[in-house]
């Protein structure tokens, strides 16, 4: 694996784009040492889904008590986040 600033998030974030436009996911599992590591980079970061979302395609964030939906307009991705309370 790369050190940082190699662009693993960003490669992540729009592989997940391509492969959720293309129709070979509708679902996506973001795995991370916590879901605050997940949302701050992965969702919401600079190299993030979020960020990274091609034009007129944006997908949008909603933020549930255990679950986070990234909804796109054209596919629900859900559950994109689960977080787990140990």
């Amino acid at each position: 694996m790369a050190g940082r600033f190699f662009g693993k998030t960003r490669t992540g974030a729009q592989w997940i784009h391509e492969r959720v436009k293309s129709g070979v996911a509708r679902y996506i599992a973001l795995v991370a040492p916590t879901s605050a590591d997940a949302r701050d980079v992965m969702v919401q970061g600079p190299a993030g889904i979020l960020a990274t979302g091609p034009p007129g395609w944006k997908p949008i964030y909603q933020l549930g008590p255990d679950v986070a939906h990234i909804l796109t307009t054209r596919y629900i991705c859900s559950p994109a986040i689960r977080t787990t309370i140990s």
